[in-house]
């Protein structure tokens, strides 16, 4: 049933480089092949000394040379990269800003584009600064859910990590 109601969406997905957002897009992409696109939003980082990590090089880094995405990998052998550029795009914002940091324009294709937003971005450390976990897991939660609504007909999914865990 999840199968069937992903196929030829669009999706939004917050945290996706993240510890449970690594293996959510990897496990879309292996069990829906056919999921229109998947958005990614990534907060583009700063290097000491002024350097700069786009979205997409972050998206490239962290989620194309993942391990989480080696069966993907071994599934599309040489077009591995083509597939997920075809299905993965990296989107530059960041959920401590309104509207997800994003341009205008980007964001009124996303509103018009989506199908689902999961949000999976979050301060998953226990001994973060309260204002920084306050600002992402609640404030910046509340954005995402925001933008959601304001989107055609969205869904959103909201995934929280606190005590989750499972069994192999």
């Amino acid at each position: 049933m999840i199968k069937e109601s992903l196929q030829g969406k669009t999706l939004l997905i917050t945290g996706a480089t993240g510890f449970l957002g690594q293996p959510l897009v990897e496990k879309i992409l292996w069990s829906v092949p056919d999921v229109r696109r998947i958005y990614v939003l990534i907060r583009p980082k700063r290097h000491f000394g002024g350097g700069h990590i786009s979205a997409q090089e972050r998206l490239e880094k962290e989620l194309y040379r993942s391990s989480v995405f080696d069966r993907l990998q071994m599934r599309h052998q040489g077009d591995f990269e083509d597939f997920l550029r075809e299905k993965l795009q990296a989107v530059p914002g960041d959920i401590a800003r309104d509207n997800l940091g994003l341009d205008e324009d980007l964001a009124e294709r996303l509103r018009r584009e989506v199908d689902i937003v999961i949000n999976s971005a979050a301060v998953v450390s226990f001994d973060a600064p309260l204002d920084q976990s306050l600002e992402l897991n609640v404030f910046g939660a509340r954005r995402v859910a925001v933008f959601a609504a304001s989107c055609r007909s969205a869904l959103l999914v909201h995934v929280s990590t606190a005590y989750s865990c499972g069994a192999a």
